[in-house]
């Protein structure tokens, strides 16, 4: 086999490989031959086809696997045999298709290759670690609200309540429709919804609405 650079700029390469017509015919007729033994033809015992016969029927095939085989190998050497590492597929462009008359076989082989990338030195990296502080009345206050928020609720029983009504941080169980003059409108109605109540001056209002 013969390899001829044609392109060598930055990370393109270009070869013009040219596979002996004897290579070709020699993988031929071992593909003849091993094809020949597995053949059954009508008026041949199986395996006994003689090779004329063989070429007629398979010659064409044989040689365009031959073909495809040898360019595939060859390519794969050239890259191999000066260590490219291709980026992409190499692409190839056979210059002559008729090998059957005891010709060469060449083709072009472009590629572009993956660039050297030197790893720094990590050893000799240094980094700098971010700590968040918090203050202590900030997580104080974030674990009041966890605690708050996954409290348990007990039920007050009516001798206890008499005929006050509910008081700050009481959780009191509504059911509530919303209209809008006089009419209900679709969302506005509730059933079994929580409400803690919180002081405003003189007045109780709702702190918390969501449902339990």
């Amino acid at each position: 086999m013969q390899v001829t650079e044609t392109l060598s700029e930055g990370l393109k390469r270009a070869f013009t490989v040219v596979v002996p017509a004897a290579d070709l015919e020699s993988r031929r007729v071992a593909r003849l031959a091993s094809l020949g033994k597995t053949l059954r033809l009508p008026g041949f015992r199986p395996g006994k086809v003689p090779p004329t016969v063989v070429k007629q029927r398979y010659g064409t095939a044989v040689n365009a696997e031959v073909l495809e085989q040898s360019v595939s190998e060859a390519t794969q050497q050239v890259l191999s045999d000066r260590g490219l590492r291709p980026a992409l597929q190499p692409k190839v462009d056979v210059v002559n298709l008729d090998t059957s008359a005891d010709q060469d076989l060449e083709f072009k082989v472009e590629l572009e290759l993956l660039p050297e990338i030197t790893l720094p030195d990590f050893g000799a990296m240094t980094l700098t670690r971010l700590k968040a502080e918090a203050a202590a009345e900030t997580v104080d206050k974030a674990l009041a609200d966890i605690a708050q928020r996954n409290r348990t609720l007990e039920p007050i029983p009516q001798e206890d309540l008499g005929d006050r009504g509910a008081a700050k941080g009481e959780v009191l169980i509504v059911d509530y429709i919303g209209r809008i003059d006089g009419a209900e409108f679709p969302g506005g109605t509730g059933n079994g919804i929580e409400v803690e109540l919180a002081a405003v001056g003189s007045s109780l209002v709702s702190a918390n609405n969501s449902r339990g």
